[in-house]
């Protein structure tokens, strides 16, 4: 990431030894992809279909040549749900993805997202692009698993923020609620002038303040980059 970006953070914390959230970074010719994905499960369930999908990600670019992150989730959900026989059993697994593809020649910037949003700090405004409200996996007839790709341009300095709902859902406070979105878009609306690297610092900080003596209820994964 710090070959081709001027900044980056990741957060990541499972909620066991290992995770049912996992990310990526992959690079093919000019553009690079990065991804979040939160998977059915926590723990060891939770790990076997993060290898599933992270192996699924990695063929559909690696080896398919696909660079569209539309494209990419949907042949990654022809996969998943082929591989776990979705079609014929009452196995409803799956993942919640965001995807962004970046030209870094062109700054061009592309994302797809299976119920995950990205965010986007530009001009000093925060703005979230909306996923579509469906998975990868889980077979649903009456689902169609064609993903938006929406398209930006992007310019320096501007920063761009995937995550998997863990950290927004996570209980704490003074009351025990829910951290939520609101919380976080604050936190980032706060913080934008401060370097990524002390972002990432900041955020780690104000998860565990906010879960206090709370258990942690699921996997967390958040990564900022800045263009």
């Amino acid at each position: 990431i710090e070959d081709h970006f001027s900044g980056h953070f990741i957060y990541y914390k499972p909620k066991d030894i290992v995770s049912g959230d996992f990310y990526a970074f992959l690079k093919k010719g000019p553009y690079v992809m990065i991804a979040v994905a939160d998977c059915t499960g926590h723990g060891v369930p939770g790990a076997l279909m993060s290898m599933i999908g992270s192996n699924m990600l990695n063929q559909a670019i690696i080896e398919h040549d696909i660079t569209q992150p539309s494209a990419i989730l949907q042949e990654m959900n022809a996969n998943i749900t082929s591989i776990l026989r979705q079609h014929e059993s009452e196995t409803r697994d799956g993942m919640d993805v965001a995807l962004c593809t970046i030209n870094i020649e062109t700054l061009e910037g592309q994302y797809a997202g299976a119920n995950r949003p990205l965010w986007l700090m530009s001009n000093q405004q925060l703005t979230e692009i909306k996923p579509d409200k469906k998975p990868i996996g889980g077979y649903f007839e009456t689902v169609s698993h064609v993903y938006t790709n929406h398209r930006m341009q992007l310019k320096k300095g501007d920063t761009f923020y995937l995550f998997s709902d863990g950290l927004i859902d996570q209980f704490g406070g003074p009351n025990g609620k829910k951290y939520t979105s609101r919380r976080l878009k604050e936190f980032l609306i706060a913080n934008k002038d401060q370097s990524l690297a002390l972002q990432g610092k900041l955020l780690q900080d104000v998860f565990e303040n906010w879960q206090g003596k709370q258990e942690q209820i699921d996997d967390v994964c958040m990564i900022g980059i800045s263009v």
